[in-house]
């Protein structure tokens, strides 16, 4: 089974300065009065996209975490070296290093110990070319879930190790720190995901909205905490104690900033009404007011 997801790394051009925040327009906006160029990583979330997704901001940071189900035998993250600001007028060739020299540079963020991802976990092409006249050289990561111990914390933190135009790395966003945080509930695969909606407050009668979505994956945020979002918005933060293969002390709550965000004022909930790993067949339900006022009830469905 193979998935795609999307990493940019941005040899960018812009005023010799480092950046402090994320970039404003498309992917090869350029600051003004440009007079320099050095190279930025970055992780974008899609073509187009001017999110840098780098470094140890915590949004960025957790943004270049890989979620894929441990089932998988291989899966694919493509990404590419970009041009921006004056550009080249010869070919660029870039060589990628792993630097685990980094492995604790977030630790004082999330206090977890990563270990170096494994050889036999990834593939990476460390050499490519930006040919003149074009914008970026794309490279991919090949990574064997099945391979990965979902009970331990692994870092894989890219960098330009070097390129033939001298150029230097922004010391922000100069490295890429993909990475995978230890959580059994990663090894529970794709999970189909139904959402139920009900526009009175009490969930009886006949659902409004019944729609089958997506499949969801839970995204671990620590070793006994992974988050899932609800169609409604809002992401839940499922926590539990595990051990020997045992969960126990099942809880959800929400992300407060998911909350704000969407819109709602939460009345009820949320509450599980099931939770089962073993089986992959997870509930959840609560109560809202929307931004008119209007009554809700959801309850979101994850089964395996």
């Amino acid at each position: 089974m193979k998935k795609n997801s999307l990493i940019k790394i941005v040899i960018a051009g812009f005023a010799g300065v480092i950046l402090n925040g994320c970039l404003d327009g498309n992917m090869i906006n350029t600051p003004p009065g440009a007079a320099s160029s050095f190279i930025m990583l970055t992780y974008n979330t899609g073509e187009g996209s001017a999110n840098i997704n780098s470094g140890l901001s915590p949004a960025y940071f957790s943004n270049q975490a890989l979620s894929f189900p441990l089932t998988d035998a291989e899966d694919t993250s493509l990404f590419a070296v970009t041009i921006q600001g004056p550009g080249l007028h010869d070919d660029l060739h870039v060589t990628l290093g792993i630097d685990n020299s980094k492995l604790a540079d977030n630790y004082a963020a999330d206090s977890l110990v990563y270990e170096p991802m494994p050889d036999s976990t990834y593939s990476l092409n460390r050499t490519g070319v930006v040919t003149a006249g074009t914008t970026y050289a794309q490279f991919q990561l090949i990574v064997y879930p099945s391979k990965i111990d979902g009970l331990r914390n692994f870092m894989l933190p890219i960098i330009v190790s070097s390129n033939d135009a001298s150029l230097s790395s922004a010391s922000n966003y100069g490295t890429l720190y993909i990475h995978t945080v230890g959580n059994p509930l990663i090894g529970i695969g794709p999970l189909t995901h139904e959402w139920l909606r009900w526009n009175n407050d009490t969930g009886t009668g006949p659902p409004d909205f019944d729609e089958n979505l997506d499949p969801a994956l839970f995204s671990p945020v620590n070793s006994n905490t992974a988050s899932v979002a609800s169609n409604t918005g809002v992401i839940y933060l499922l926590s539990f104690s595990y051990n020997k293969g045992t969960y126990s002390n099942w809880n959800v709550a929400f992300d407060a900033q998911s909350v704000t965000d969407a819109g709602i004022t939460i009345t009820s909930g949320p509450t599980i009404t099931k939770a089962d790993a073993v089986t992959g067949d997870f509930e959840f339900t609560f109560g809202y007011n929307n931004s008119s006022g209007a009554a809700r009830v959801i309850i979101d469905k994850f089964i395996k």
